[in-house]
């Protein structure tokens, strides 16, 4: 259709950037960067097309032209931080991280700079500091990945004594570091400071990081119920809560609360795909978890978590050769480590050896715990994993 409409001479640009998005996605680097490129031309620099640009030449390792681009998005931003980000990411694709903590930490006193606020700045590089710093870590670069670290929660401790209410992205932070008590004496101090939603996305970046600890668990959803008491009609922090105690194996509780969630909110889709994973995990009222999975793909999009979610419960009703389909396509949207793991998963139940266990060795490779995982999953994670690696 949209290939129709360029032909028509009907298309926008937006239109143009929609079709190279589905060549990329499809694998056809030549027309994918061949309609973006043309596009930077015809829109004169335009961000909303110069970003994706950069952005497509970085995953694929184009990079011999790149740095012209970053000085046009440079010069169309106002140095805007955007720009900077992208620049880093070039020093990494060229194995100069230490060119790029530089050019962050340099970037943060640039009065010539945009945003003009120096707290924004410094919260915009210490995030970005922090994902790198990740990206270091799993490459075993251990001494660079800490001085990453260190430079990140320095300019987050900067946030909090600068300005008021800024605990929230150092708790998100330290929780990622693994510092899960600290982050949560963080979130005690910012409930009655922070607005419904923000608190709840930060304590869901926390629960993710919480493994075995019963009283992080127990301080995390008292801190969950304290900021429902003061926001009662809030859903995420519902969810949370939800979320919470599924991750605590606390099945029931759980699925009240995502059932109350779908009584405040009947169109919220998020709160039905977890409800349907919920309802697989236990292999319970699988004809619900069914509806409530396809309810939640068609509002949302065959997108990859609620495809996963669907594969999950086709795996509980034994159809597994949907399961395969929808968890292939999961994957070709993004690669995680606990969807190749579901895609193991499948691969045993068909009883294809071989497939669960190169789905498995690379969930592994990519850093798959058992803690990423639900509780009712272990079990199945400690078979997989002891498959021989080859035959």
């Amino acid at each position: 259709m949209l290939e129709n409409m360029i032909k028509a001479q009907s298309a926008t640009s937006d239109d143009r950037l929609s079709l190279a998005r589905i060549y990329l996605a499809a694998g056809d680097w030549t027309k994918g960067s061949d309609m973006l490129r043309s596009l930077v031309a015809d829109t004169n620099n335009d961000p909303r097309y110069l970003i994706p640009y950069i952005e497509a030449l970085l995953r694929h390792k184009e990079i011999s032209d790149l740095q012209g681009y970053l000085n046009r998005l440079k010069q169309v931003t106002s140095n805007g931080f955007v720009a900077f980000g992208l620049e880093a990411d070039l020093l990494f694709a060229l194995k100069r991280p230490q060119d790029a903590l530089q050019l962050l930490t340099a970037y943060v006193d640039r009065t010539d700079s945009q945003p003009k606020d120096h707290g924004e700045r410094v919260s915009l590089v210490a995030d970005k500091l922090a994902q790198l710093g990740r990206q270091l870590a799993k490459s075993d670069q251990k001494p660079l990945a800490e001085q990453f670290a260190h430079q990140a929660e320095t300019l987050f401790r900067s946030r909090i004594k600068e300005s008021y209410g800024q605990e929230l992205p150092l708790a998100v932070f330290l929780a990622g570091d693994g510092k899960v008590d600290e982050a949560l004496d963080l979130l005690d101090q910012a409930v009655d400071k922070s607005g419904s939603f923000k608190f709840a996305q930060a304590c869901d970046a926390v629960l993710k990081n919480i493994s075995a600890n019963k009283k992080q668990w127990e301080h995390l959803d008292r801190l969950v119920a304290r900021a429902m008491g003061k926001y009662p009609k809030s859903i995420s922090l519902l969810m949370v809560l939800a979320d919470s105690y599924t991750r605590q194996a606390r099945y029931a509780e759980a699925e009240a609360l995502y059932r109350q969630a779908l009584e405040k909110s009947p169109n919220d889709a998020v709160a039905m795909n977890n409800l349907a994973l919920l309802l697989a995990l236990q292999g319970v009222k699988l004809d619900e978890a069914l509806k409530l999975a396809n309810q939640a793909v068609d509002s949302l999009g065959p997108i990859g978590p609620v495809l996963d979610s669907r594969a999950c419960v086709y795996m509980a009703l034994h159809e597994l050769d949907k399961s395969l389909k929808d968890i292939n396509d999961s994957l070709a949207d993004q690669e995680t480590p606990a969807r190749l793991f579901h895609q193991a998963q499948v691969y045993l139940l068909l009883e294809q050896m071989n497939s669960a266990r190169t789905a498995m060795f690379k969930a592994l490779q990519m850093g798959l715990t058992k803690e990423m995982l639900q509780p009712a999953e272990v079990p199945t994670f400690e078979k997989l994993r002891q498959l021989p690696q080859t035959q």
